[in-house]
């Protein structure tokens, strides 16, 4: 999530687990969808980005292997 209000923003986050973060939270999105032109160009860049299980298998693997030091895909035969 890249948090509003950077100019990219695809979502909203607060810092800390308490209602009144949570509050200024709700507070920040409900300013953002009384701005419909705002809020679809928000909605537009958070639904184009890639949150498949490929992709994120794929940044497990280049974890482990560069913990590790090994090339799990090019030891494993096929």
């Amino acid at each position: 999530i890249v948090p509003f209000p950077e100019t990219e923003a695809t979502g909203f986050m607060f810092k800390n687990p308490t209602s009144g973060d949570l509050a200024q939270g709700i507070d920040k999105a409900l300013e953002v969808f009384s701005n419909k032109d705002k809020f679809r160009k928000m909605q537009k860049r958070a639904m184009a980005q890639n949150f498949s299980w490929d992709r994120s298998a794929q940044e497990y693997i280049k974890t482990y292997e560069d913990l590790t030091g090994l090339n799990i895909l090019e030891d494993q035969a096929i």
